[in-house]
């Protein structure tokens, strides 16, 4: 393949989305430091993980992975927990009777967007 076929390839697979997905990462990253943290940032005790963290994903992704670190003492208080204490964690911040239709808080397993 020449180095300008291999260009046009990369151009067509390239994210298309990527402001919107920067924008929900920082809009949850805000939320759930405000929620754990009550600090406004929309970047701290965050990661991107999975293919777009890793610079690999392509045109079409419709998800984020990211990764939130909690604070150590309720990290303690859940894991320290008999009968699946990280669960009891996370049914917390679930949405109630989700639809399982998207990443807005209403699909099963999926955060919540807490209210502004």
């Amino acid at each position: 393949m020449s180095r300008q076929a291999f260009s046009e390839f990369r151009k067509k697979i390239a994210v298309d989305n990527a402001e919107n997905i920067s924008a929900s990462y920082k809009k949850i990253t805000r939320r759930l430091n405000i929620e754990f943290y009550d600090d406004f940032s929309s970047e701290s005790h965050s990661r991107q993980v999975g293919s777009y963290g890793r610079h690999t994903a392509i045109k079409g992704i419709s998800d984020l992975d990211m990764i939130f670190e909690l604070p150590d003492d309720l990290y303690d208080k859940y894991n320290k927990m008999d009968n699946n204490g990280q669960y009891k964690l996370l049914s917390r911040y679930l949405v109630p009777g989700s639809n399982g239709s998207g990443f807005d808080g209403t699909c099963p397993g999926h955060p919540a967007i807490f209210p502004e």
